[in-house]
């Protein structure tokens, strides 16, 4: 049997019902295609500080599974991998809940004077939030839908390390590549022991994206900042 998907903008009844099976299929094809991180981070640290040996490590990283990105920007290597995975989250101590999500690493690592500079940060989509934004947007509804995760994710990290994101009354936003924002909150996650990395007990910040939200259902104060009006003016 042959499913066709149609390019053209679908009614929101064809999204409502398309979206459980579309965000669970992301998420199973991830599962899938696991990153490597071992092998990642062993990649990175074997680089050497010239242009060529870049350029043939990101060839090698952009053939390992789970890898989304991989490029040169101002001198470094960036890297971008996902895991679909079950995220334990905790508040002084104390769990609360576990969701399965997907979750993307962002790293950007420079090699010099024998030492290799890393720097990290992390994206996450919950089921729900992966839902919304097939219901509430014009995403593509298409069977790889999970390349637009990947996109929106290689964005956001981006965002999310330029620090470019919204604060409203203790809430936490973040630009979509959509005509919306993705609603959540900047936690923390531990460190992989697989990254070897020389302070074992780093905390890695993550945008945990827990919803969409398209114009019509943001708050007032959210909708001026996401349209670039830090003043708040409500202007004609």
């Amino acid at each position: 049997m042959t499913i066709q998907f149609s390019t053209v903008k679908e009614p929101r009844h064809l999204r409502i019902s398309l979206k459980r099976g579309l965000a669970k299929q992301a998420v199973s094809k991830a599962q899938k295609a696991q990153a490597d991180d071992a092998a990642i981070f062993s990649e990175l640290r074997n680089v050497s500080p010239n242009r060529r040996s870049m350029e043939r490590s990101v060839l090698r990283l952009r053939k390992s599974p789970g890898v989304v990105r991989a490029g040169i920007a101002d001198d470094q290597i960036i890297v971008i991998f996902r895991h679909a995975c079950a995220m334990l989250t905790r508040v002084d101590g104390v769990d609360l809940f576990s969701e399965n999500v997907l979750i993307y690493t962002r790293v950007s690592a420079s090699a010099g004077k024998g030492k290799l500079g890393i720097r990290i940060n992390r994206v996450s989509f919950n089921q729900h939030a992966l839902e919304r934004l097939i219901e509430r947007s014009r995403c593509r509804i298409r069977p790889d839908f999970l390349s637009s995760v990947d996109a929106e994710a290689a964005a956001a990290l981006k965002l999310a390390q330029d620090g470019e994101w919204i604060e409203d009354n203790g809430d936490d936003y973040i630009q979509s590549r959509e005509n919306g924002v993705w609603a959540g909150s900047l936690d923390f996650s531990s460190a992989e022991p697989e990254w070897d990395l020389q302070q074992a007990d780093a905390q890695i910040p993550v945008f945990s994206a827990r919803t969409f939200l398209g114009p019509e259902e943001m708050k007032p104060s959210v909708w001026l900042r996401w349209q670039d009006d830090p003043c708040l003016s409500f202007v004609a």
